[in-house]
């Protein structure tokens, strides 16, 4: 019978296998965009809704401008320090390091824009008064360099830094001497995130790792803010792929979602119109419930396909575990009525 088969697949996590390693804390840095974000910000806002700037190209300017309005390398230290003031995630950065330069720890700092890597070296290095420039592993870094620079890192002692880019030290690099990791832009897939995260959360490693993620908050649009709403998604993902097997990264249509909710300003989803819904497909509309609940401190988990009794979300509260059921029944822009079986597959969904 379906009971006494074995399963098609099992899955483990690594908190599973590699029992004893120290907790891997994270620390959210909500810092507040200078006036000069917010001004760079709300220009790319304006051309996004009136229709002259392309999805793909909007989200990647605001994405860069989120990291800071105007890379380029200080001329002198007045300089460097009004440079750092000018991003909300370059003050967290320089935050969580001067915390690390006391604390003697080392740091990594995964950014992928290469000029962010080419600024970041000489501001580091001026502003910790180091020997030399914190070593940078990206796209063009040579295999053998690469060996090379690990073992220089790890051979450190005390405080230290090294710049990475994500898609090139994501994986089979050890790094432990770092217990600071900071992810200075984020990646739109959270498996490559953590990933990155574990090169120094792994074997060897004694101390507690903490997992830093700066996120610049525009004064006026809040909760959202282009990181604030990409660090909520990021989450859903993650917590999302962990339930149940699914790519991690965003879908087309969950970027369009995300560009669809910078567009419209603040509130989208919450004040979204019935009309806007019902032009949803049956999954876009799964997708949207499935948010709201987890918006408002739900843990929510998606079921399979088939086999689920009708059941398509399953949300329970962190304070109390009081569970509920979610069905979701769409009709193409409202005609038709949801018949009453829907309510009796959900009180037979098995529980």
């Amino acid at each position: 019978s379906a009971r006494t088969m074995p399963p098609v697949m099992l899955r483990r996590f690594k908190t599973q296998i590699l029992t004893g390693l120290p907790p891997k804390n994270e620390e959210r840095w909500q810092e507040p965009m200078p006036a000069a974000q917010v001004k760079a910000y709300d220009a790319v806002l304006e051309d996004m809704r009136g229709g002259r700037l392309k999805a793909l190209a909007a989200l990647q300017s605001l994405r860069q401008i989120c990291l800071h309005p105007e890379l380029r390398v200080p001329r002198d230290a007045d300089d460097r320090r009004a440079l750092i003031e000018a991003s909300a995630r370059f003050r967290a950065l320089f935050k969580v390091l001067r915390k690390a330069r006391e604390a003697d720890h080392g740091v990594l700092v995964f950014v992928d824009i290469r000029k962010a890597q080419d600024v970041l070296q000489a501001m580091i290095r001026d502003e910790f008064r180091l020997p030399k420039v914190p070593d940078v592993i990206n796209g063009n870094t040579a295999i053998t360099a690469v060996g090379e620079i690990k073992a220089r890192f790890q051979a450190g002692r005390g405080f230290g830094v090294l710049l990475l880019g994500p898609r090139s030290a994501g994986f089979g690099l050890t790094l432990t001497r770092a217990t600071q990791v900071v992810h200075l832009n984020r990646w739109w897939n959270p498996a490559v995130e953590d990933q990155c995260s574990d090169r120094t959360h792994r074997k060897g490693q004694t101390e507690q790792v903490t997992v830093h993620l700066p996120i610049a908050r525009h004064p006026q649009l809040g909760d959202e803010s282009f990181d604030v709403l990409l660090d909520q998604l990021l989450m859903f993902k993650r917590e999302q792929s962990k339930r149940v097997i699914v790519p991690s990264a965003l879908t087309e249509r969950e970027l369009a979602e995300f560009y669809a909710r910078m567009t419209v300003g603040a509130g989208a989803a919450r004040g979204q119109g019935l009309d806007e819904l019902d032009r949803q497909d049956w999954r876009s509309f799964e997708i949207w419930v499935a948010r709201r609940f987890q918006e408002s401190g739900w843990q929510v988990s998606e079921t399979p396909r088939s086999g689920d009794g009708g059941v398509d979300v399953v949300c329970r509260h962190p304070a109390n575990r009081q569970g509920i059921l979610v069905q979701v029944k769409h009709k193409e822009m409202g005609l038709g009525q949801v018949a009453d079986d829907a309510v009796a597959q959900i009180k037979a969904a098995p529980t």
